[in-house]
């Protein structure tokens, strides 16, 4: 499990970058990769597919070095965010 603290980003920076070029990854249980995006916009869209199919999205990480993780409080959250 990547480390919370280091990674931590606030909402308001996560939302400044969320169409910013980037590569992540959807990640559930155990780090396993759901799926891959080339913005946070894209990998927090993904995540919210997988979630309202049954998924079980653990945490959003930008590649390859994990300087930023969204957890799943944030990526719902930034949810509401893209649908207001």
């Amino acid at each position: 499990m990547p480390d919370r603290s280091a990674s931590y980003r606030s909402d308001e920076h996560l939302a400044a970058i969320l169409d910013e070029p980037n590569d992540l990854t959807v990640n559930g249980p155990r780090g396993v990769v759901l799926g891959t995006a080339n913005s946070l916009r894209i990998a927090i869209e993904m995540a919210g597919e997988f979630y309202r199919w049954g998924g079980r999205v653990v945490y959003v990480a930008r590649k390859p070095s994990s300087d930023v993780i969204v957890f799943m409080a944030q990526i719902q959250k930034l949810m509401q965010h893209l649908a207001a």
